[in-house]
């Protein structure tokens, strides 16, 4: 790990002043953009609770079915697409209001409680909070998504079941480009590890010449070692000492 994690930059064995210096320095850097992130995803899920609340506590109007859909559904119908909506809207801002909660006290954990960087770093590795942020995010836009196309169906009876629609062109724009980032991020990940442990990454021309510089220093090495048992080796006697008798 700590070849993986750069600390032992120079690949010496040891890590020295400017290593520690540069772990602390990348460190805290590290931590200000978690803190920071989670700053940015308190702002957009704030603006979503202000959003949905308003519809919750039936502001400017409560809602209500168009005459259009209740002359071609009836009443209970309308009622029951109405308590969907409702429902929905609920749901959504409470896991606005979940996700902001976690991202307050991930930044009160992080800036607050812990006091050391080790176990920021720590803590961030362990908890993987932003990816977990990251997916309730994606599960409130999918119940904005959600409740766009049953306000749609609810106010254009005819014509809003076209905005269905929008969930696959959502998948189909939207999947294949995140979907690249994050291949791209493993690749690059994983030709990074390879690098560092010594393989050699097509992709990565460094990693040969690492390997190459690598496999150099071995033999400067080996010969080394045979030069200096060469010089010892006159100088001790490896031969059984004679037993007793014989020496007699």
């Amino acid at each position: 790990m700590i070849i993986i994690a750069r600390f032992d930059a120079d690949n010496s064995g040891s890590i020295d002043d400017q290593e520690i210096s540069d772990y602390h320095k990348f460190g805290e850097a590290l931590v200000a953009n978690h803190v920071n992130t989670f700053q940015n995803f308190a702002v957009v899920f704030t603006l979503l609770i202000g959003a949905a609340h308003q519809t919750v506590v039936g502001r400017p109007a409560p809602w209500s079915a168009p005459a259009p859909f209740v002359d071609r559904f009836g009443q209970d119908a309308a009622d029951v697409v109405l308590a969907l909506a409702y429902y929905t809207n609920v749901f959504l801002e409470v896991l606005c209001i979940i996700t902001l909660m976690c991202c307050i006290f991930y930044r009160f954990l992080i800036t607050n409680a812990l006091t050391s960087l080790d176990a920021r770093i720590a803590f961030i590795a362990q908890s993987n909070s932003i990816a977990t942020t990251a997916a309730l995010a994606v599960y409130c836009l999918l119940l904005v998504l959600l409740l766009m196309i049953i306000a749609a169906i609810l106010s254009h009876p005819y014509w809003g079941y076209f905005v269905a629609l929008v969930i696959p062109f959502f998948v189909i724009t939207l999947n294949p480009l995140i979907a690249g980032w994050y291949v791209e991020c493993i690749k690059r990940q994983h030709d990074e590890v390879v690098e560092l442990l010594g393989g050699v990454p097509a992709s990565d021309a460094r990693a040969a010449s690492h390997s190459a510089a690598a496999g150099a220093q071995l033999g400067q090495s080996l010969t080394n070692s045979a030069t200096l048992i060469a010089e010892v080796r006159p100088q001790v006697d490896l031969r059984p000492a004679a037993s007793s008798e014989h020496r007699e």
